[in-house]
């Protein structure tokens, strides 16, 4: 993989995805679906940072597809899916962002933000709540960075 997306443990549990500035070919799609379908079928819960900070514009067949994926895996994304975020800037694909999130939305806490330490820090926190067997309630995005989204789930506790 690599030339359009790469999935890297830093350290697990949280998976850090990056993805680069290439449009994704079939084959590369196919192996984004098969590495996280891989995480999620796991076993074991983990937190997932995607960084779209380069990422070019998809087509929507590929939202339309990550969407049908999210709905495919949902049983294993309530079992080992803690929470996820994404660190974008392009305001072109925070607006795919949001279109996927109304298409689908998200069942475990996630953010949408401009800063990767913002993004670590709500996975880890949600992270550090799930191994304490604490329910899992999203917070509202700081005034300083006031484009931040979060969802409004309320994640059962382990």
């Amino acid at each position: 993989m690599g030339d359009f997306i790469t999935y890297k443990e830093d350290p697990f549990p949280l998976v850090r995805v990056i993805v680069h500035h290439k449009k994704p070919t079939e084959q590369d799609t196919n192996e984004h679906f098969e590495n996280f379908k891989a995480y999620l079928t796991g076993g074991r819960p983990f937190v997932i940072l995607f960084d779209v900070t380069h990422a070019p514009m998809v087509p929507m067949a590929f939202v339309h597809r990550q969407a049908e994926f999210m709905k495919d895996m949902e049983p294993f994304i309530q079992t080992t899916l803690v929470a996820s975020a994404v660190v974008s800037h392009n305001v072109l694909v925070r607006g795919l962002l949001d279109i996927l999130f109304k298409i689908r939305k998200p069942i475990k806490p996630n953010k949408v933000t401009k800063k990767d330490q913002k993004a670590v820090d709500f996975l880890y926190n949600h992270y550090m709540a799930f191994e304490a067997g604490h329910p899992q309630v999203m917070h509202e995005p700081d005034s300083e960075d006031e484009d931040d989204h979060t969802n409004a789930v309320l994640a059962p506790s382990k």
